[in-house]
């Protein structure tokens, strides 16, 4: 070989091994996190442009990848904050055989991916007080919280004043096969016959609970409390529908809102660390969301909001083969407006102090203060 040759093999060999390194690791990195290269969605360089495509990228990307049924999971960690990257992630965790038509059913689930994500991230931070060490025991709150269907595998935890009828009657209306479209049934029947499977033990229940798809519904922490104290507390027509109402509660018929809420204030505390029956003699119409539910113990995968509940519902139901009937829930219980009026008769002190009782939820959820306070 001459020597002019050789020459120019010494000078290309490093690049060209360069060239070989770089593509093994590209190789190795795109085996890793199993995305199959035609699944990629095309990069943006230009910043004006990137925010216009996003809604087109995520779509374009969404439906391939159903379409090939070749979504895989991303278990590393990124640094990456970009929101068409971070929904292209939550996309790839949770999007799971989707009808090939369901670009709607795309953005729900990346909804309920991102409220997932969230409550994950608070429980994280609020571990001491939130997390009560597991369901090992199934009993006290949890179990008497719980609605089942044991055929379709889903179990859904009822909160008193966030739809807990509505629950009732959508999951005995399709427990019954469509034999009871009243709403007299009531919880206690829901609970009776939306049971775990007879004859399991504790441990068997435990399993089962595990295994099957969780569902949990939440309202703002504070549209709650008026709703309860309107039902429970608000001054009544006559002395017999009072005494109904507030038997259990040490107030005044006559009780107003501001009465309520120092109530409240009095007896729900709140304990530094997760303490089950710290909570036994609370109300269940104002427990805290994540005692009432153990959300940081429980993997919840869909967590419905009563805010977007039509929205929710319309998509959540059907997939479990559960007719679906949209409630009117913009009335004047659920309405924001109501509650604003009901916490402008409150001092700022009462309202933060509130807040410091429910700020777990707050955050858990994805709730904030706006409007509450003047």
């Amino acid at each position: 070989m001459r020597l002019s040759q050789i020459c120019r093999l010494e000078i290309f060999m490093p690049i060209l091994a360069a060239i070989g390194v770089a593509a093994l690791l590209y190789e190795m990195h795109r085996v890793k996190l199993q995305i199959p290269t035609q699944l990629l969605p095309p990069t943006n360089h230009g910043s004006s442009a990137s925010g216009a495509h996003s809604s087109e990228t995520i779509t374009n990307f969404s439906m391939n990848s159903i379409r090939s049924k070749q979504i895989m999971d991303i278990k590393e960690p990124t640094t990456d904050t970009s929101p068409v990257q971070t929904r292209l992630k939550l996309m790839q965790n949770n999007v799971k055989d989707l009808p090939i038509e369901s670009t709607g059913g795309v953005e729900h689930e990346i909804k309920f991916a991102e409220r997932r994500q969230r409550l994950q991230l608070g429980c994280d931070k609020h571990r001491n007080q939130a997390s009560f060490g597991g369901v090992e025991h199934f009993g006290g709150v949890l179990r008497n919280r719980l609605l089942w269907l044991n055929r379709e595998k889903i179990v859904v935890c009822m909160i008193a004043k966030v739809a807990s009828s509505s629950w009732c009657n959508y999951l005995l209306n399709h427990y019954l096969n469509g034999s009871s479209k009243s709403e007299g049934y009531g919880h206690r029947v829901a609970q009776r016959l939306l049971a775990p499977q007879p004859g399991l033990t504790g441990k068997e229940t435990l399993q089962q609970l595990n295994s099957f798809t969780k569902i949990l519904t939440v309202r703002h922490p504070f549209a709650r409390l008026v709703s309860a104290y309107r039902n429970k507390a608000e001054p009544c027509i006559n002395e017999t529908t009072c005494y109904v109402k507030t038997r259990n509660i040490p107030l005044s018929p006559k009780a107003l809102f501001k009465d309520f809420a120092e109530y409240l204030i009095e007896t729900v505390k709140v304990p530094v660390l997760a303490d089950d029956a710290a909570y036994q003699s609370f109300d269940l119409h104002w427990i805290p969301y994540f005692l009432n539910c153990k959300v940081c113990d429980l993997s919840y995968e869909y967590i419905v909001k009563m805010e977007t509940w039509n929205d929710d519902l319309s998509y959540l139901l059907p997939k479990y083969h559960i007719e679906y009937v949209e409630k009117a829930y913009g009335d004047i219980l659920n309405s924001s407006d109501v509650s604003f009026q009901y916490f402008k008769t409150l001092p700022e002190s009462l309202v933060l102090k509130l807040y410091e009782i429910y700020k777990i939820d707050f955050e858990l959820f994805g709730y904030s203060l706006d409007g509450y306070l003047q």
